[in-house]
């Protein structure tokens, strides 16, 4: 079997645990893994509202991956790779390399026997706001799973070495897509998408008439830091895919049974890909 088999079925086998725990487990995991991220996620509301667009996300991941596995760890390689994938353009990806080096998330110099060359350091800052996202993954699968002793884990010191060495097989063999949730891509390829689906799904009163968002859109734009206009267009567009059901008239967003399966398959894929991280079994 390939690693791509071999992958795949081990993340095939952590989702079907994740799915099949009693009492609401995994719902719960979710609403522990928003809890968490909304902390940290409020002191940095650029920093993540940039990063949780799934492309961007896809290119840190790629550079973090880059820097723990060669030496030295270049960004020419970083952009070759991330190139491959045909998911922004090279302007783009240019912009954002050097965002993270004006803030300090990475460090680059030129290398000595070849000038044309530039290799990188992610930075304390950059380790530490790393660090910080894979514990917002820990509390919940610690939660489904006591015996994993994630938290204990991810403080050793080569916690973040060892994570990237595993989690390189999922970028290597493609598997970083979350095709297995349909219209994902609505949220999760838009700034702060991740952030809005979880401001969603975890702020809903149950009422005679459905699934209703408890929180105003105003309330999810301060939370995510983008506009409500912003927000607007993404509540528009999973209308019409059938997820949703907005009233502009009472401002009420009623979600829809495919919204919760949409988003259900999204965070079990999310935590199997984090299981692979940690090489570790449900």
């Amino acid at each position: 079997m390939n690693e791509k088999a071999l992958i795949i079925m081990k993340m095939e086998k952590h989702i079907e645990a994740i799915k099949s725990f009693n009492d609401n487990k995994f719902e719960k995991s979710i609403f522990l893994h928003y809890h968490s991220i909304s902390y940290s996620y409020s002191k940095n509301k650029l920093f993540y509202k940039t990063i949780f667009k799934n492309h961007r996300f896809v290119l840190s991941t790629i550079l973090v991956i880059e820097f723990f596995t060669s030496s030295p760890p270049l960004l020419a390689e970083v952009k070759r790779k991330f190139m491959l994938l045909e998911m922004l353009s090279d302007n783009t990806v240019s912009n954002f390399l050097t965002f993270l080096k004006v803030s300090r998330r990475i460090k680059t110099r030129t290398l000595n026997d070849d000038h044309r060359k530039q290799s990188f350091v992610v930075t304390d800052k950059g380790l530490n706001e790393t660090l910080n996202l894979i514990k917002t993954m820990v509390i919940p699968l610690d939660y489904l799973s006591p015996e994993l002793s994630l938290k204990t884990r991810v403080e050793e010191s080569n916690s973040l070495n060892d994570f990237f060495h595993n989690y390189s097989a999922i970028i290597n063999n493609g598997l970083f897509d979350f095709e297995c949730a349909a219209n994902i891509d609505i949220f999760i390829l838009k700034d702060a998408g991740h952030m809005i689906l979880l401001n969603l799904y975890c702020n809903v009163e149950k009422k005679p008439h459905g699934n209703i968002v408890s929180v105003s859109l105003a309330e999810i734009s301060a939370k995510c830091g983008v506009s409500r206009s912003h927000i607007k267009r993404i509540i528009t567009e999973a209308e019409l895919a059938g997820l949703l059901l907005f009233s502009m008239k009472k401002k009420e967003i009623l979600l829809l049974p495919p919204f919760f399966r949409m988003t259900e398959e999204y965070m079990a894929y999310y935590f199997s890909k984090v299981l692979i991280g940690f090489d570790v079994e449900l």
